[in-house]
């Protein structure tokens, strides 16, 4: 803003960001302000009247310079920051452009209308006073007609950007939705439940293919089936050929019931190895899914049936797909009808026993398997006899053992009752008595020491016989 008088310059300032300005110590008398701005028309007044000790209101609106703006729009994977311009005769607005326009094609059809977003897009946006002839929606309508991308993509490492092939004109007070993919991909209409949710109702979902050729990134979709919108939902960013399960609204048309059951603990397999017996067992694990269906269409139900870590499939149920956390059966449902499927899980168990340590028991359990190999159940009860005659052995040493120990107190007690006899004739009568107790003893020590040594070298001949027996176990 520029103040004269007379044709000398008398002030000048500029607005703050409000627009709001101040000019003091101005004499009074009459005075000509310009109000100026690049890309604005210039505002100016004449004779503008300054009276001693009062203040003078003068506001100024500026006209745009030109009718339209044609800016170029490029794409990034995120929102950028769109220019501003400042003043009070305009204002500059971003505008986020996220979502791009599919066709989903169900069973040959087209059908349904899928809005993914592909990436952000920042147009400015000017307000202008009159309006450039050429609309942006003719562009949109040609693109959508052709089947044809409006941008090029490009890979950048893990990310991706679009890149519009032409420049954008947008009019004044109007914003664009700009279609960056538009091509047909493959999708199937199915239900999805997922086990272990809280709810028996699955959810009406698409099982999407991305065959358009470009990375399509994270964000909200929507569908429209038979021209009606059907439901919305939101999705991750989808790779070229990548296919992707997409859950869109409540199917109240399924109702889904799981009930778990399992079995005991079966063995499947005995065999040696070099005196150990390796026994391998499963436990089993059926899961059973009713599914009624109470619509006057055929259904088809995708079933979700977590992947647990040591668990196989069993059973002849095959998934149709597998993911690190999932595998995915489907279930096709009549009308009117209840479908069931029972997915049937194995957790393999081994366990390993010591022959010389088995028992009686544990023998009698692995027989009644059936799953030994001919003739180990011979072997294994061979083993059990030679460990019992072993036993009788270790028992009858301790026994021996135990004898020994208590003539050899009785002993000390007797050279201790000798010792505190005084010589009278009644002590020696004792005394005698004494010294043939000991002799008697001494030999049964003698007898008990053979009998010790003996069972004690047939013992150990029997350990090392058995050792060598468990050692020739084959099964």
């Amino acid at each position: 803003m520029r103040i004269t008088r007379n044709g000398a310059a008398a002030g000048q300032t500029t607005t703050n960001q409000s627009g709001r300005y101040r000019i003091g110590d101005l004499a009074p008398g009459d005075y000509d302000v310009t109000v100026s701005m690049q890309g604005f028309k210039t505002a100016a007044w004449r004779g503008v009247a300054v009276s001693g000790g009062m203040e003078t209101v003068l506001n100024a609106t500026l006209e745009v310079g030109k009718a339209s703006d044609t800016l170029a729009v490029l794409a990034s994977p995120a929102p950028v920051a769109a220019p501003r311009a400042g003043g009070g005769g305009g204002r500059g607005a971003g505008v986020a452009l996220p979502n791009s326009q599919l066709n989903v094609t169900i069973d040959g059809v087209t059908t349904q209308a899928l809005n993914s977003n592909a990436g952000f897009f920042t147009a400015f946006t000017p307000r202008l006073d009159a309006v450039e002839e050429g609309t942006l929606s003719s562009r949109v309508q040609n693109a959508q007609a052709a089947l044809q991308s409006d941008a090029t993509a490009a890979q950048l490492g893990d990310l991706f950007e679009y890149k519009l092939k032409e420049a954008v004109t947008i009019h004044k007070n109007q914003s664009a939705l700009v279609p960056i993919a538009a091509g047909e991909v493959e999708a199937e209409r199915v239900s999805l439940w997922t086990s272990g949710g809280r709810t028996t109702r699955p959810l009406r979902a698409v099982w999407l293919k991305n065959t358009t050729g470009l990375t399509l990134d994270a964000g909200t979709f929507s569908v429209i089936d038979g021209q009606a919108f059907a439901g919305e939902g939101l999705m991750e960013s989808l790779k070229p050929g990548e296919r992707r399960l997409l859950s869109y609204a409540m199917d109240s048309g399924l109702i889904v019931d799981a009930k778990s059951a399992g079995s005991p603990t079966r063995i499947t397999q005995v065999k040696v190895n070099r005196g150990v017996l390796i026994q391998q067992a499963e436990d089993r694990q059926t899961m059973t899914y009713n599914v009624r269906n109470e619509d006057t269409e055929p259904r088809t139900l995708v079933i979700e049936h977590p992947v647990r870590a040591g668990w196989t499939l069993g059973g002849t149920v095959t998934p149709v797909e597998t993911t690190a956390t999932w595998y995915r059966f489907r279930v096709v449902v009549a009308p009117k009808t209840t479908a069931t499927m029972a997915v049937e899980e194995v957790h393999p168990i081994e366990a390993q026993y010591g022959i010389s340590t088995l028992t009686d028991d544990t023998v009698t359990m692995l027989v009644r398997a059936q799953v030994m190999p001919d003739g180990l159940e011979a072997s294994l009860r061979e083993v059990l006899t030679r460990k019992a005659e072993i036993a009788r052995l270790t028992a009858e040493m301790t026994a021996r053992q135990t004898e020994l120990d208590t003539i050899a107190r009785d002993q000390q007690r007797v050279r201790q009752n000798m010792q505190a006899l005084k010589g009278s004739r009644e002590e020696r009568d004792l005394l005698q008595r004494y010294v043939r107790q000991l002799g008697e003893q001494e030999n049964r020590l003698e007898v008990v020491r053979v009998e010790l040594e003996k069972l004690t070298a047939t013992r150990t001949r029997a350990m090392t016989d058995l050792a060598t027996f468990i050692e020739a176990v084959k099964g």
